[in-house]
């Protein structure tokens, strides 16, 4: 009734209703299925997004992804190389007017973990893109000498409290960078997510205070590695070594707030020689070991 109507007034819309009810060049591309998707695909390649290069030409935007493999699932491909993977999408199509779309989903963001069906350099259409498998799940991972694709899957790794996992990984960007500061802390977060407190401890002292010939790894990441390493005395309920790491963090600093922090262990922890050393040091600073309130830092 209502199509019927609307032909009689605009003569036109009975062509638009026979375009869109007869001809299947207009039908949108179907999804492929898992088992198509694996069946049609030269290549299954698990990996993080580097780089995003678009050109639009007024339909369709072009996409060409840097691609850097973390697993590979089907195919000749090597762990830790970098590949150019093409896509495209139609931006202004009207609805159900459109045939060949392009891919449905493109990802946007540097840095975003994804799977990829593909045939020779591009992704297959519509839906050649989609959920990677987490990449910390995978032994090829170990094999990578990539360390923005181990931090991806390190960072996966925290997120899913895959704490075994996270150790394997940040111990092998150990291996590839026995002096970087976040590795060794990565890799005492990870220890300290599976509860073995004392042994992620020794990590973050190794940081925190390094011995002679040992990488120095600045006064920033020092700075984080003492407080980390207090804390993960105290979790480990080792209040003696908890008292010494905040004495120790104190004589590093020498700051009027070190030491506060100094003496409020020594008195959590009903240490009478570390808290007389504290109030001591607090008063040569010009303060008041008797004031409970917190000195203002200084600009």
């Amino acid at each position: 009734m209502i199509r019927t109507a609307l032909a009689r007034l605009f003569p036109a819309v009975a062509v638009i209703f026979a375009l869109l009810a007869s001809a299947p060049a207009f039908a949108a591309r179907p999804r492929l299925t898992p088992e198509q998707l694996r069946q049609a695909a030269g290549r299954i390649l698990d990996g993080v997004v580097t780089a995003i290069y678009t050109d639009f030409d007024g339909n369709r935007m072009r996409y060409i992804l840097e691609f850097r493999i973390a697993r590979v699932e089907k195919g000749s491909a090597t762990v830790g190389d970098s590949i150019l993977v093409r896509s495209e999408s139609v931006t202004n199509a009207l609805p159900m007017t459109v045939g060949d779309q392009g891919h449905d989903t493109v990802p946007r963001r540097v840095g975003a973990t994804t799977r990829v069906y593909l045939q020779g350099d591009t992704a297959l259409a519509p839906n050649g893109w989609t959920d990677a498998e987490p990449l910390f799940a995978t032994g090829q991972l170990l094999e990578s000498k990539d360390l923005s694709t181990l931090d991806a899957a390190f960072k996966e790794a925290a997120k899913a409290r895959a704490g075994v996992e996270a150790e394997r990984i940040a111990r092998r960007m150990l291996e590839l960078d026995p002096a970087s500061a976040d590795a060794q802390l990565n890799l005492a977060g990870a220890i300290a997510s599976q509860r073995r407190f004392k042994d992620a401890a020794a990590v973050a002292e190794a940081v925190a205070f390094p011995k002679p010939g040992q990488p120095d790894a600045g006064p920033e990441a020092r700075e984080r590695a003492m407080m980390g390493y207090a804390m993960l005395t105290w979790a480990a309920e080792d209040r003696p070594a908890y008292v010494a790491a905040m004495r120790r963090r104190a004589e590093a600093l020498n700051t009027l707030e070190a030491w506060t922090d100094a003496l409020d262990a020594a008195e959590w922890c009903r240490d009478a020689a570390a808290r007389k050393l504290a109030a001591e040091k607090i008063t040569a600073l010009g303060g008041d070991p008797d004031s409970r309130s917190r000195p203002i830092p200084r600009k």
